[in-house]
């Protein structure tokens, strides 16, 4: 937004934003509709202050699991920090900043049903912008994706997703048993036969 003057509703929701503190209250009182995408400075990290990134994590994960609105926070190389928020939550506009980031997103739950783990855009983004690490937090749990191998191109990675798709049905059609959680199982399965390609759950350390 730098060099652009805001909108009446961008003027809201920083005053809101100021006021509350909440996200995500903000963005309703400023009166956002599902399609639009709210972006927010926070300060700035540095980029290879782990603990620092560690704990801006946690907060967000203690801030916004449960949420019924997308945020995403991304720290770029730059050591700048993105607020995004929005439903859904499209990143791309920040283009170029991606590469090297390290980001982490909600899946908002629905009802009784938990959010669930990484989709297709999130595997396509992660790949495309070259991301350095991408996680994911909801009602099922936290889990993040990191990668040390070769390019992986858009049409190789949507042969694999639907390759990864039709092996968790194939396993479940074998066995009798249910899909609860397909993403978590796509996830699994490309962890597994995606080389350099590091799935995991993310365990947070106790505060002593």
């Amino acid at each position: 937004m730098a060099g652009n003057k805001l909108t009446v509703k961008q003027k809201k929701f920083i005053e809101f934003y100021l006021e509350t503190g909440n996200a995500t209250e903000a963005a309703i009182k400023a009166g956002y509709s599902d399609n639009h995408v709210t972006l927010v400075r926070e300060p700035n990290i540095a980029y290879n202050d782990d603990e620092g990134i560690e704990k801006l994590f946690n907060k967000f994960c203690e801030d916004h699991k449960g949420d019924n609105i997308e945020h995403t926070l991304v720290i770029t190389m730059e050591g700048e920090v993105y607020h995004c928020i929005g439903q859904p939550v499209n990143i791309s506009l920040l283009g170029t900043k991606l590469q090297g980031a390290k980001v982490i997103h909600n899946h908002p739950d629905d009802g009784n049903i938990y959010g669930d783990c990484f989709s297709h855009a999130d595997f396509s983004a992660f790949f495309k912008y070259k991301i350095k690490r991408l996680e994911v937090i909801s009602g099922l749990g936290h889990y993040s994706i990191e990668y040390n191998g070769l390019p992986l191109p858009e049409g190789q990675l949507l042969k694999l997703y639907n390759e990864a798709y039709y092996a968790v049905l194939d396993k479940v059609w074998k066995s009798g048993s249910t899909i609860e959680y397909m993403q978590r199982d796509i996830a699994t399965w490309l962890g597994k036969n995606i080389k350099g390609l590091i799935f995991d759950e993310v365990k947070v350390k106790n505060e002593l």
